[in-house]
């Protein structure tokens, strides 16, 4: 599962990386002079393949992380991790933590204090629901893969 993730950090990197040459921010040049040529045939197509290969990546990433939220457990909380969580960081970094309710409860108030869009009545529904479906597990538990 490490090598999963890491995976994923490698591509959301890349995607950076090429968002950033094919919107001119690589090293201070504009995406159109990356090989010295403001203009060239070489560049265009260059760009354009960066292009084509950010679009495929971000779909990919956009289509997984749809999957990870649909997987997301229903019930009372639910809406408020869909709303209040993961419009701020993936559902993958929710589900492959397992924390107690005091562990829990300490991170969404963080993260209210960061400025998740959570309600102060919508606290302890989340916090419930997080410490039901991803609470801490018992010493020597074997981990299960995470969507």
């Amino acid at each position: 599962m490490r090598s999963m993730h890491s995976a994923a950090r490698r591509a959301v990197a890349i995607a950076g990386l090429a968002m950033s040459a094919a919107c001119g921010e690589h090293e201070g040049r504009d995406a159109r002079d990356v090989d010295g040529a403001s203009g060239s045939s070489a560049a265009t197509s260059a760009n354009d393949e960066t292009a084509g290969s950010t679009a495929a990546l971000t779909a990919a990433l956009q289509d997984g992380e749809r999957t990870a939220i649909d997987r997301l457990p229903r019930g009372g909380g639910h809406g408020i991790v869909v709303g209040g969580c993961v419009t701020c960081h993936g559902a993958s970094l929710i589900t492959q933590q397992h924390k107690d309710s005091a562990g829990w409860n300490k991170t969404v108030t963080l993260m209210i204090a960061w400025g998740a869009a959570v309600a102060p009545a919508e606290k302890p529904v989340l916090v419930a629901y997080l410490t039901e479906h991803f609470g801490a597990r018992g010493a020597g538990a074997v981990a299960t893969p995470t969507p």
